[in-house]
């Protein structure tokens, strides 16, 4: 499919030559950027109809088999939709879809928020909204970020689990029950009800590793927690 046509191409012809006097050189640089850049650009006319996009736009969302130009904003989330293309709509009905979107599209003149795709990717999306009626979308991956950043999140969930757990018996610690008790004594101030604490002593411990070995006594006291 060829790239959507440039909006100096849609000018009449002595606003696009006033245009290229102007600017010269410097605008076929900027055509040159615009049009191959590796963020992905698509803008938007005041009745939301897309009137240009780049060949990386197309391919972030997976439009290759839809035409662009001309047709709504709102046709695109539809088709999108149905094919299973583009952003990850985690299971929301096509309304549903629609409403959230449009809830958010052109609220404010300018924001950024992030989009995961179906085929896992996540891109950092800007929407600008001109004061002429246009909006300007730019997309840039950043599924390199994101992978890090989740990577990052799951170590310190770990590293937090293992703070707050006995390696020999892998039950909660001595740090994890005293946060605990912390939390409880000021649910009981807020609500203001009473709160007890019991304490179980196991009997003869030191049988259960005499006869059976200190590896089997280690796991001993999980079964007891659980049923506790």
């Amino acid at each position: 499919m060829a790239t959507g046509c440039l909006p100096i191409e849609r000018c009449c012809r002595s606003c696009a030559w006033t245009v290229r006097q102007r600017y010269g050189g410097k605008l076929e640089i900027l055509v040159e950027h615009v049009t191959h850049s590796s963020n992905g650009i698509a803008v938007l006319d005041k009745d939301d109809k897309f009137i240009f996009y780049n060949r990386t736009f197309i391919s972030l969302f997976g439009l290759e088999e839809h035409p662009v130009l001309g047709h709504s904003f709102n046709d695109l989330l539809l088709w999108m939709h149905a094919k299973g293309v583009g952003a990850n709509t985690h299971g929301a009905t096509t309304e549903e879809w629609l409403e959230f979107v449009h809830g958010q599209f052109r609220s404010v003149s300018f924001r950024h928020f992030e989009v995961d795709l179906v085929d896992g990717r996540w891109l950092l999306m800007t929407e600008q909204l001109n004061k002429s009626g246009e909006v300007v979308l730019v997309c840039n991956d950043i599924t390199g970020s994101k992978e890090t950043e989740q990577a990052l999140r799951r170590a310190q969930k770990e590293l937090e689990r293992l703070a707050l757990t006995d390696e020999l018996t892998n039950v909660p610690n001595r740090r994890h029950f005293m946060q605990q008790l912390g939390n409880e004594h000021q649910r009981a101030l807020r609500h203001r009800h009473p709160t007890s604490l019991a304490a179980i002593d196991l009997d003869h411990f030191k049988k259960i590793n005499d006869l059976y070995g200190h590896a089997s006594g280690r796991c001993f006291p999980n079964p007891v927690n659980q049923s506790a």
